[in-house]
């Protein structure tokens, strides 16, 4: 009995540990305020404290597209990062 209650904890704990790596995902919109911008020159990491991990433009999706990639009209970022990283993302990105 012991043993199936310590697996059970055991999953629940490597469960909740990928929780963190789902990507939430933000849309370019036309309200963006960093449309031609690149993830270097928004300091992107350091100001909301999000990893890009991928780009879906148009019918393609770019894998860790790194700091020199572009915000564009119609992209979806997808982002990975704790509780706080989406909401400064959004700010960053539409304020």
């Amino acid at each position: 009995v012991l043993e199936k209650i310590q697996f059970l904890i055991d999953e629940t704990e490597r469960i909740n540990n990928v929780g963190h790596l789902n990507p939430f995902q933000i849309q370019i919109t036309d309200r963006c305020t960093a449309i031609g911008k690149t993830v270097d020159e928004l300091n992107f990491w350091h100001n909301t404290g999000g990893t890009i991990v991928a780009i879906r433009r148009d019918e393609r999706l770019i894998i860790s597209p790194g700091p020199y990639a572009s915000f564009f009209l119609g992209d979806i970022f997808f982002i990975i990062g704790d509780e706080t990283a989406h909401a400064a993302a959004i700010k960053l990105l539409f304020e």
